[in-house]
């Protein structure tokens, strides 16, 4: 997951800066864009979300394995928040909202960034 980040905002021209910088990166990263089908929204160069329409781990356990999706989940609770120091370590993250759900919201999670 770092890997793909570094590489979209090597595409991006950035690596550092805002929440700005950070999901322009992620919207030239092979695997946020291609995998998860994020959509995101940029409320200031400061604060914004990514939604992520879609998720292998939801998509495989949300049936089948609750606790196989849950543990999918707290890694992506690490792996989006350590997503934001890549590019400033002020930039923090919180899992806005996460499965397993009791009815389906229409995405996979949502995340929300801000410095």
């Amino acid at each position: 997951a770092e890997e793909d980040l570094r590489y979209g905002l090597i595409a991006a021209g950035s690596d550092t800066g805002n929440v700005e910088t950070l999901l322009r990166g992620f919207q030239f990263a092979p695997g946020e864009v291609g995998l998860v089908d994020a959509e995101f929204h940029l409320e200031s160069p400061e604060h914004g979300w990514i939604t992520h329409k879609r998720c292998p781990a939801l998509d495989r356990f949300a049936e089948t394995n609750n606790e196989r999706l849950e543990s999918s989940c707290v890694l992506c609770v690490i792996a989006m928040r350590l997503s934001g120091e890549i590019v400033n370590k002020d930039i923090r993250c919180r899992a806005a909202s996460i499965p397993p759900y009791r009815d389906n919201p229409g995405y996979a999670c949502k995340w929300e960034y801000w410095l």
